[in-house]
């Protein structure tokens, strides 16, 4: 008799864990509170997605990316979903958060974070990830079982060598003009140094192919950053539905995980669904609800009065100025990072993840340029613009900003996740030195990047450490290599509140490889598959 498994979330560590489940012959219980879109603009969207880009109205494309951070604030844009913001986490009756500060990112949504984020891709290098223990370092056979059921962009490049591609089955997204005159420019006037500085094609989760083709593949309409109506970005909710569809799982929707139990051989796990309390005994849980949620649920399962830190990502936003035009095709081209910078060595101990933009329409709508205008200011505008591009840089969480969270209990409500942010450490230094890196490379291709205007990246979508694996743990919080508290058997913590620390690199694949290794790790450790 199989056993009966559950896991808890649906974002990209619950994919790598169902992914593997589903491998070895189980239909897992899904549990999710799987917030979604509302459906008046579903349904708008759709209606969207089935006509060409070029026959969209200027009042369809306006709808499509609005977002009103990108033209009325100071500070760096807020990533929407089609102008909604429905995939971020907010403090609720079953699950009360107070925050000192920033919120921490955390999700409710079908698909978590991932329904709105920018499908960059790059596995981290073993060098950021020394204080994780050694069983957990082995990713690449994951990443390329993984690769070869996502749609991947990518070339095989200077990048690669730090950084393998993994998977030779790619299929690259065009370069837009302004990309192919960066890395050209790249190619002739600077030198690839390993371990040092790299350079390449941006590597994404994107479906590629004939902008004319009727399946998911990218139709270059230059709206990527507000999301994409022909699915051509992955995101986990989409092959959460697949799985319903292939029933490959069993999906309990609407459900907000509060705590767990392992008593014996059983597990149980706690939740709301529709007000009402319930519970659910199984033989195995893999918590997969983020690092912000699955802290919650462990804090409330141990009754825990303690406080465990939560690491997220630093780094800037700076445009950079180009000597060499770069051509604007805009609307008509993809609008993600094109060019991927790594960075290392010297007085910078991690690599910094360098992303850059050639064409954003979040830095367009700013500037409130449509493409459109004739005038003295339109040509004005279009000459800037033509002569900028965006680079969004990141740190190692070890220069990043932290939250310390911390659970209280009160007799008459339902305990509370209180969370402090706490500055970054290191954050000047590195930005300096990256910055300084960077002109050093850049200014011989006529690139130059512009400190006066840099806006810091206070957090990112991008937190973990909570609760982390260690080769022999002894804190109140940390898990061993299968993700389990010392006192737990049976419960397995997925996501990237086990990861000790987060790379610079897009972590979205070492997230799901991760999630995979424990499941099929724990199961192999038990030596039998069936009870």
């Amino acid at each position: 008799m199989k056993k009966k498994v559950v896991v808890i979330g649906s974002g990209l560590s619950a994919i790598g864990a169902i992914r593997a489940l589903v491998e070895l012959g189980y239909k897992p219980i899904v549990i999710d509170v799987a917030l979604g879109l509302d459906p008046s603009l579903a349904k708008k969207m759709d209606l969207l997605s089935r006509k060409k880009p070029v026959d969209w109205s200027d009042e369809e494309r306006r709808s499509l990316s609005e977002n009103p951070s990108a033209s009325n604030e100071k500070g760096i844009p807020r990533k929407l979903l089609f102008g909604s913001d429905f995939f971020y986490g907010d403090s609720s009756i079953d699950a009360p958060i107070i925050a000192d500060g920033d919120m921490p990112p955390f999700s409710y949504a079908k698909g978590g974070l991932s329904e709105a984020w920018g499908a960059a891709s790059l596995p981290p290098s073993d060098s950021d990830l020394e204080d994780w223990p050694e069983a957990a370092l082995d990713m690449d056979t994951h990443i390329s079982t993984l690769l070869k059921n996502l749609p991947y962009s990518a070339v095989d490049d200077g990048i690669s060598i730090d950084f393998p591609i993994l998977n030779n089955r790619s299929e690259a997204l065009k370069n837009s003009a302004a990309d192919s005159v960066i890395l050209s420019t790249l190619k002739k006037r600077v030198k690839l140094e390993k371990g040092r500085f790299l350079y390449g094609q941006a590597r994404l989760l994107v479906y590629s192919g004939d902008r004319n083709s009727s399946d998911k593949s990218c139709r270059y309409c230059g709206s990527c950053m507000a999301g994409c109506v022909f699915g051509s970005i992955y995101k986990a909710s989409s092959e959460i539905d697949e799985l319903i569809k292939d029933d490959l799982i069993d999906y309990l929707p609407g459900s907000l995980v509060d705590e767990l139990q392992e008593d014996g051989a059983k597990v149980t796990v706690f939740y709301y669904n529709s007000g009402q309390k319930k519970s659910l005994s199984v033989d195995k849980i893999y918590l997969a609800a983020g690092a912000v949620n699955s802290t919650r649920i462990v804090m409330n399962s141990l009754k825990s009065k303690g406080s465990t830190r939560l690491k997220s990502r630093g780094g800037y936003l700076m445009p950079l100025f180009s000597f060499k035009t770069l051509p604007i095709a805009w609307p008509e081209t993809n609008t993600q990072p094109g060019v991927f910078l790594e960075l290392n060595g010297g007085f910078l101990k991690k690599w910094v993840h360098v992303q850059v933009s050639s064409e954003n329409e979040l830095f367009y709508a700013r500037l409130r340029f449509n493409g459109k205008e004739n005038g003295l200011i339109g040509r004005v505008k279009k000459f800037l613009l033509s002569h900028v591009a965006i680079a969004f840089v990141n740190f190692h969480s070890d220069y990043g900003p932290e939250y310390e969270l911390t659970r209280t209990e009160n007799t008459s409500e339902k305990p509370i996740l209180l969370s402090r942010k706490i500055a970054a450490s290191g954050y000047r230094r590195n930005a300096l030195v990256s910055v300084m890196r960077l002109a050093v490379k850049l200014i011989p291709c006529g690139l130059v990047p512009m400190f006066p205007v840099l806006l810091e990246n206070g957090g990112s979508y991008h937190v973990g450490g909570t609760l982390p694996m260690k080769e022999h743990p002894s804190g109140e919080f940390e898990t061993d290599v299968l993700g389990r508290l010392s006192c737990w058997k049976n419960i397995h913590v997925v996501d990237t509140s086990t990861f000790p620390s987060l790379p610079g690199t897009s972590i979205g694949l070492a997230t799901m490889a991760n999630a995979m290794r424990i499941v099929f790790s724990s199961f192999k450790s038990e030596n039998d598959l069936s009870i």
